[in-house]
């Protein structure tokens, strides 16, 4: 645990202590000397949650304070982490930092100015204690033939990590596998980490069967999907605690052919009441292009927007911002498979300060039938930019599935002129899955 005493002197005062009442208690107003002294005689750290939450969130506020406003790495332009609780139950955080230009880290050099992976001399013998007990794998093979990484082993008497390792005097870079520190400065962290956000939780199947004789099991009548939470997640929760932070905040942005924007009602509504009020149905985009019709407005693509305008949900419409408050703009993802659609979004891409449907499909005075067509007056796929462009933005947030669904609808939709250099451009990413699954 913690002591209170071993926060910095700078007056740090994280909420963190926030119970579902309200009352909110500072770290400089704690008073323990130490966590530890919070537990009764006979009752170890697992068994307060409660704690454990409290401490490792400030913990992680400290560490925030430190990478993003001291700039101990360098100056930040954006980052997101996210809490994750294993089945132990204790929380750890992924944290992703992207640095500004001339800050990042990009050879072994830059690497060994914030990063040590050597056991602790017996100067500091408490750390060095920690390293040896927590960091250190082993013993195994033959010393300790039943340490569990020598179970399921390809080579009978190895172990199934390859240890032990040859030393290496010198950092070096690689693509896969680490020890126990490692320098995520590749594209694959960014999707790791993301895929972390919204992959969900974890679930099992399960089923209470009543008495001991035998019956016949339906399995989709019978098995209930279920996820377990630790005593320390549901702590985590109760407080109100974030799971997961992203800054700057992106904004995803709507991407609808005219009167087909999704309008929400509820059961005990009249459809034409609804279908009536104009406020209804205002979305984003029909809102962005009523607001770029005006005329003190300057000229902005749709996705750079919301750098200068925030989405009122109340009122549904964009308010000029106030404070000088950094959000990036996303329009939504759309396949090229549906068409019209696709057409509209590439428009928005490419086109400034459109005032409506009608003007995005005007080109030289003349009404296209078709955004397809506006998008071929442009000349915007004059070229492969379109599907390889299309490619490049799925590889970094799709999952391996959607990327050969893709790709697959590109051969038959776009005709790529090249469809051998889209493949091997693209090779890495479209067996992500394969590799995962039959690799090592």
């Amino acid at each position: 645990m913690l002591c209170s005493q071993c926060w910095e002197k700078d007056n740090f005062t994280a909420n963190i202590f926030r119970r579902p009442s309200g009352y909110e208690k500072t770290v400089s107003q704690f008073n323990g000397p130490c966590a530890e002294e919070q537990l009764v005689p006979g009752e170890e750290s697992h068994n307060r949650p409660d704690i454990i939450a409290r401490v490792f969130r400030a913990k992680l506020l400290a560490l925030k304070k430190q990478i993003v406003d001291k700039h101990i790495f360098g100056e930040v332009a954006a980052y997101v982490y996210v809490v994750e609780f294993q089945k132990r139950g204790l929380p750890h955080v992924h944290f992703l930092i992207i640095f500004k230009d001339g800050h990042n880290l990009k050879c072994a050099a830059d690497y060994d100015k914030f990063v040590s992976a050597e056991i602790p001399t017996a100067a500091n013998p408490s750390l060095r204690a920690i390293v040896l007990k927590h960091m250190m794998h082993g013993p195994c093979g033959k010393l300790n033939p039943e340490c569990s990484c020598m179970k399921h082993v390809k080579t009978p008497g190895q172990c199934n990590y390859e240890y032990p390792k040859d030393f290496t005097a010198n950092t070096t870079t690689n693509i896969v596998g680490h020890l126990n520190v490692e320098v995520c400065a590749t594209m694959h962290a960014v999707k790791y980490l993301y895929k972390y956000i919204y992959k969900g939780h974890d679930r099992i199947s399960f089923s209470v069967m009543p008495g001991d004789e035998p019956q016949v099991v339906d399995k989709i009548v019978k098995f209930q999907s279920r996820r377990w939470v630790s005593s320390c997640e549901a702590a985590w929760r109760i407080f109100g605690f974030d799971l997961f932070e992203t800054h700057p905040a992106v904004r995803p942005l709507q991407v609808h052919l005219p009167n087909m924007q999704i309008i929400c009602l509820r059961p005990s509504e009249n459809l034409t009441t609804v279908l009536a009020d104009d406020k209804r149905s205002r979305t984003p985009l029909s809102e962005f292009f009523r607001t770029s019709s005006k005329q003190d407005c300057p000229k902005f693509l749709y996705g750079e927007f919301t750098e200068h305008f925030r989405w009122d949900t109340g009122t549904k419409t964009w308010e000029k911002r106030k404070k000088k408050v950094v959000v990036i703009g996303r329009l939504v993802f759309v396949a090229p498979a549906e068409g019209e659609r696709y057409f509209l979004r590439l428009l928005l891409l490419h086109i400034r300060g459109p005032t409506s449907f009608e003007e995005l499909q005007t080109v030289n005075g003349y009404r296209c039938a078709t955004f397809q067509e506006v998008v071929i007056s442009h000349r915007l796929l004059e070229h492969e930019d379109a599907a390889e462009l299309c490619m490049v933005e799925a590889c970094t947030v799709q999952m391996p599935l959607a990327l050969w669904r893709l790709f697959s609808t590109l051969l038959i939709f776009a005709q790529p002129k090249d469809p051998t250099l889209l493949w091997n451009t693209h090779y890495n990413a479209l067996p992500d899955d394969f590799r995962h699954k039959f690799s090592g």
